[in-house]
């Protein structure tokens, strides 16, 4: 395994934890409600503090991966939030349901703080000068699909389905471009360090909605999107949920 940069791990156990997510084994309306009622900013705050003081607890359970070359980083690091990266970097990080035994019990070979930068006739060749033999090669390297307005661009059709008008708009019909103009991000967080695109009306049109994130939030939110759809209809929708508020 090629390690490029460090990677925060975080135990499975410490995320089913009766104190963390575990709380779901006694109900998912209760837990929903403990957790969906806080700000973004605030739980993930409460999760960093909660996962420091289970590392602090047992602070050499990843010794031997660290001896073994893996580069850790783990919930002791002050700097490091299982949220931050679940929300914002949408990635970066391990939850280690065991795998990383492998690597301790040198099952798994490691390099680390290297780039691969090149085929050999029998494998890769690294940054430093090196070079490893290998039978396959998988690449798993991550995605990138932060900007939501040219991923539906692509998949509406691209600029190739234009309408030829000014502004997008013809006719009441929005080609691609028009549509993809005016969505707003999704994921990361706003302004107000709630999820972006989870639900909230876009800008300012008439009859577009969005509902982002996952299970969780999907239960939690609905009911309040439903809420803004029949206010916003009735024409008493407040100000502060006619918009996705910025970065």
């Amino acid at each position: 395994m090629v390690v490029r940069s460090p990677t925060y791990i975080a135990p499975v156990d410490y995320c089913c934890h009766p104190m963390s997510l575990g709380a779901y084994d006694s109900g998912v309306e209760a837990a929903d409600h403990m957790f969906m009622t806080l700000p973004a900013h605030i739980d993930a705050q409460l999760a960093r503090g909660l996962f420091a003081m289970f590392a602090s607890k047992e602070p050499e359970r990843y010794a031997a991966l660290k001896a073994a070359g893996f580069p850790v980083l783990d919930s002791s690091d002050p700097t490091q939030s299982l949220m931050h990266n679940l929300l914002e970097r949408a990635g970066g990080h391990y939850i280690d349901v065991g795998g990383t035994k492998l690597i301790e019990e040198g099952k798994v070979g490691i390099k680390a703080g290297t780039e691969p930068i090149g085929y050999t006739a029998t494998g890769l060749r690294f940054s430093d000068g090196t070079a490893v033999d290998a039978d396959a090669i998988i690449w798993c390297t991550g995605f990138a699909d932060s900007n939501v307005c040219e991923t539906a661009l692509r998949i509406l059709g691209g600029d190739s389905m234009k309408n030829n008008s000014a502004n997008g708009e013809i006719r009441g019909v929005l080609d691609p471009r028009g549509i993809a103009d005016r969505l707003e991000g999704t994921w990361g967080v706003d302004a107000e360090g709630e999820v972006r695109g989870m639900w909230k009306r876009h800008r300012e049109i008439d009859n577009f909605w969005v509902m982002g994130g996952y299970t969780q939030q999907h239960r939690w939110h609905s009911r309040t999107l439903a809420l803004q759809i029949k206010a916003a209809l009735a024409g008493i929708l407040p100000p502060a949920y006619r918009s996705t508020p910025k970065l």
